[in-house]
C-alpha cells in the first residue's frame, strides 16, 4: 500500500514544481459579487504550468505496468485476446462491451497480441482528460491533483477501467459546458462510447447544474434518497434500467447492496457538503457542490443496489475542483489554510479506501518487469 502513497505524493510534488504565477487573480466569488478584497486580489494564484503530459507520465506508467490489479484485470485481458483482428463486426458480437472500447481493442489487436497495450491506452484516456480539466478550471491545481488521487478517483480506474474513461471525459466535458457546446458534445459522446452509463450521468448532470444547494434542499434530497433506497428494496425498476443500458449490467444485480465502505464514502462527502454549505460560494462552485450532493444521494441509493453506487465517480470526482476552488475563493486566510487538515484527513481516508478496494493491494508489476524490482 505504501507504493500508492509514494506515487500520489510524487504526483503532487510534480504538480507543485512550477513557481506561483505572479499575476494577481480575482476569485470566482469576488468576480460574482464585484467585491474588492485586497487580501484576495494581492494573493498569488497557483498556475499549473507543468505540461499535462509531464504530469501524466507518472500516473499513466504506474497504471500501465500493473499486473492483476483490479477485479476485472484478467477479464479485460481475456476479452482483448477474444478480439478477431480480421473483423470488427464479429468482434462486437464476441465481446459484450461498448463500441468505443471494442473498436479501440480491435485496432490495437491488429498490432499486437499482448493485452498490456490496451491497458496503457486506457490509462492515458483516464488520466489525461482529468488533468486537462484540472488545468482548465482549478484555482489550486496542486490541491486538486492531491484530491483526485487521495480521494480514490485515480485508483478506481484500476477496477472500473472503461467507466473511468467515461468519468474523465465527462469531467472534461463539463469544463466546456458554458463555453463550447460542440466540445461539450464531443467529449460527452466519447464518454458514452466507452461506457453506456454515461448517458444517465449526462442527464443527471444537466439537471443538477440548475440546482443551487442550500441547507434545506440538501437535507430534503438526502431524505428523499433514503426513502428511495427503502423503496427499491422490493422494486424491479433498477434491474429494468440496468439491462436497458447494457444486458451485461444484469450481473451487477446479483449481489447485495454496498457495504461499510460505501457508508464511509458517504460520510466523507457529507462532511465536504457541510463545509461547502457553511462558506460563501461562487456560481461555479455552487454547480460543483450540486454534483457532489448528487454523489451523496447516489451512495445512499447504493446501499440497496451496488450497481447504483457505481455511478458515484461521475459526480464525486468534482470534489477535486470544488474544494480547492472554494477555499481559494475565501477572503480570510484561515479558510484557505483548511487545505492542511483536509489533506491529512484524505491521507487517512485513502488508507482505508485502497485496502478495501477490490484487488488493488498488494501492487504488482507485469511479469516482464518483476525481475527488475
Amino acid at each position: 500500500m505504501i507504493i500508492y502513497y509514494v506515487v500520489g505524493l510524487l504526483a503532487v510534488a510534480i504538480s507543485y514544481l512550477p513557481n506561483y504565477s505572479r499575476r494577481p487573480a480575482i476569485s470566482g466569488l469576488a468576480h460574482d459579487r464585484a467585491m474588492t478584497v485586497p487580501s484576495v486580489l494581492q494573493a498569488p494564484s497557483p498556475k499549473l504550468r507543468t505540461p499535462v503530459f509531464v504530469l501524466s507520465v507518472l500516473l499513466v506508467v504506474f497504471a500501465g505496468i500493473r499486473y492483476g490489479i483490479g477485479s476485472d484485470y484478467f477479464l479485460y485481458t481475456s476479452l482483448y485476446r477474444a478480439i478477431i483482428p480480421s473483423s470488427l463486426t464479429e468482434s462486437l458480437k464476441v465481446v459484450p462491451q461498448e463500441l468505443g472500447w471494442v473498436t479501440l481493442a480491435f485496432l490495437f489487436r491488429k498490432v499486437t497480441d499482448s493485452p498490456y497495450l490496451i491497458l496503457w491506452i486506457a490509462s492515458v484516456l483516464t488520466v489525461v482528460p482529468a488533468l486537462i480539466a484540472v488545468k482548465r478550471k482549478s484555482q489550486d491545481p496542486v490541491f486538486a491533483v492531491f484530491l483526485y488521487f487521495f480521494l480514490g478517483y485515480y485508483a478506481v480506474s484500476f477496477n472500473a477501467v472503461r467507466q473511468s474513461i467515461a468519468v474523465s471525459f465527462l469531467l472534461l466535458a463539463d469544463t466546456y459546458r458554458s463555453e463550447s457546446r460542440v466540445k461539450w458534445a464531443i467529449f460527452s459522446a466519447v464518454a458514452i462510447l466507452f461506457h453506456s452509463s454515461a448517458i444517465v450521468a449526462i442527464i443527471v448532470q444537466l439537471a443538477a447544474a440548475y440546482w443551487k444547494p442550500r441547507w434545506v434542499s440538501v437535507l430534503a434530497s438526502l431524505v428523499i434518497a433514503g426513502a428511495g433506497s427503502l423503496a427499491l428494496l422490493n422494486s424491479q425498476i433498477v434491474g429494468v434500467l440496468a439491462v436497458a443500458l447494457n444486458s451485461r449490467y444484469e450481473t451487477y444485480l446479483e449481489g447485495s447492496g454496498a457495504g461499510l465502505g460505501t457508508w464511509m464514502m458517504f460520510g466523507v462527502r457529507l462532511f465536504f457538503i457541510i463545509l461547502c454549505l457553511s462558506l460563501p460560494r461562487s456560481r461555479q462552485t455552487t454547480t460543483y457542490l450540486a454534483y457532489v450532493c448528487v454523489s451523496a444521494m447516489v451512495l445512499i441509493l447504493g446501499t440497496t443496489y451496488v450497481v447504483i453506487a457505481r455511478f458515484e465517480p461521475y459526480f464525486g470526482i468534482f470534489l477535486a475542483l470544488l474544494i480547492p476552488n472554494l477555499l481559494s475563493e475565501q477572503a480570510r486566510p484561515i479558510f484557505r489554510d483548511l487545505r492542511w487538515p483536509l489533506a491529512l484527513g484524505c491521507l487517512i481516508y485513502f488508507g482505508f479506501y485502497v485496502t478495501a478496494f477490490n484487488r488493488v493491494v498488494p501492487y504488482e508489476v507485469v511479469p516482464e518487469l518483476s525481475s527488475l524490482f
